[in-house]
């Protein structure tokens, strides 16, 4: 039986695909939604462009108020070291 053709090329990262949608879409609020929790990922992730950053492992606790503040183009409120803003 054939394999289905299925393409060699990978799908972008987020980190990969956030400055290139920011700049075909300047207006578009980004959120980065993590495995990783490094600090370095964070900071990588603001630096492409994305407006927060919630790792999954602090989904429960961050992800609401991480979601409702990039959509009302605020700086989440939360200490929590789950949410990260560029705001």
């Amino acid at each position: 039986m054939a394999r289905p053709n299925r393409s060699r090329h990978r799908s972008p990262s987020g980190l990969e695909a956030t400055p290139v949608i920011r700049k075909e879409t300047p207006q578009s609020e980004i959120m980065i939604f993590s495995q990783h929790d490094a600090s370095q990922m964070r900071q990588a992730a603001l630096q492409a462009g994305a407006r927060g950053y919630v790792a999954k492992s602090d989904a429960v606790r961050d992800l609401l108020a991480a979601i409702e503040a990039v959509s009302q183009h605020l700086q989440p409120s939360s200490p929590e070291p789950g949410i990260h803003s560029s705001m």
